[in-house]
């Protein structure tokens, strides 16, 4: 006689643990475009409290998702890996970066990391908001990251409509807290070159005055600067401005870009990250640290019709949008994870 045992299956929403040590708005987007697919649980935690809460979710959770590769990757991965669950890291910049001249990158670091890469070796997914990424993390390294695979964040169209006519101004969105964060955004090289359009203004969105005054103590007449503003109020400047400018030295796929293209801005930044690959022939880029050429490019932006505005927003609307991410992030956890539990 066979006995067999009686199984019965029950289906379920997946636990989903996503976890960053800052408040981010593209974060936020992802926790609340995960929320209409899983029961999600978050953790914006950083110093000893935030590693132990890294690790404590990841233990609980089906699928745990670490926004940047940083020390806290590791606590996560260790509580994935011993509760036998899955565990995903996007890769957003600093995290790959090693730039002692700029006291930025998480590689500068040797201890640091050697921890991130003793985690990444054992991530069940690599996720990069541009391809670039894994070229810097392999040279910041020194080993090949074979499993990086590009995942670029997404962006509503219906959430930054593009307005037309545009004023002949010029902006940058820096969110800054530091001198040297601000040359990490290119900000000083943005002031270089707004000193050859004196009749044009130039603003700075995100940047403290105490900051700037550091970075640039005889900054140009025309360059205006404003404090950090919440995000639905950059939609004014996103629409006003006729060029938008992301002159950073270092990069992951820029938002505030990708928004300003949305808005119908015409962008010009440096070859650096993912930049490039927003922009894509819809506006004009330009080797990072040369105000010369950021300036020539400006100026062409400055002349350029309505038209290539258009284009910059249908080809982030189309590359970049939120649907996609949604669609490939969900596929990918529901992949890692699993629908059922049978007990």
């Amino acid at each position: 006689m066979f006995i067999t045992n009686r199984r019965s299956i029950i289906v379920h929403r997946l636990r989903v643990f996503l976890a960053s040590t800052a408040r981010y708005p593209f974060v936020q987007d992802d926790v609340e475009m995960l929320r209409r697919h899983f029961d999600v649980d978050v953790c914006f935690g950083s110093g000893a409290r935030g590693a132990w809460e890294h690790f404590r979710g990841a233990l609980r959770a089906d699928v745990s998702i670490g926004w940047f590769g940083s020390v806290y990757t590791f606590f996560l991965m260790l509580g994935a890996r011993l509760a036998g669950r899955g565990s995903i890291v996007i890769l957003g910049g600093v995290d790959v970066a090693k730039m002692p001249e700029l006291d930025y990158g998480i590689w500068r670091s040797w201890w640091k990391g050697r921890l991130l890469a003793f985690a990444l070796e054992r991530i069940d997914r690599i996720l990069a908001v541009d391809m670039s990424l894994r070229r810097t993390l392999e040279r910041s390294s020194g080993r090949t990251w074979e499993r990086v695979e590009a995942l670029p964040t997404g962006y509503d169209a219906g959430m930054w409509p593009a307005r037309f006519p545009r004023e002949r101004m010029v902006l940058c969105v820096a969110g800054t807290n530091s001198p040297e964060r601000a040359r990490i955004k290119g900000v000083d090289i943005f002031i270089a070159a707004a000193q050859h359009f004196p009749d044009v203004p130039f603003h700075v969105v995100g940047i403290d005055p105490e900051v700037m005054a550091q970075l640039a103590p005889s900054a140009p007449a025309n360059l205006q600067l404003h404090p950090p503003v919440p995000r639905a109020r950059l939609l004014d400047f996103y629409q006003r401005a006729r060029v938008y400018c992301q002159p950073s030295r270092s990069e992951g796929l820029p938002n505030a870009l990708c928004e300003a293209m949305l808005c119908g801005c015409v962008p010009v930044g440096t070859d650096v990250g993912g930049i490039p690959a927003a922009i894509d022939g819809c506006g004009f880029v330009v080797p990072p640290g040369d105000a010369g050429a950021l300036a020539a490019a400006i100026g062409r932006g400055l002349e350029a019709p309505d038209s290539l505005g258009v284009r910059a927003r249908e080809h982030i609307a189309t590359t970049f949008s939120a649907e996609r991410r949604e669609t490939a992030l969900v596929a990918i956890i529901n992949q890692l994870g699993s629908a059922e539990v049978i007990r």
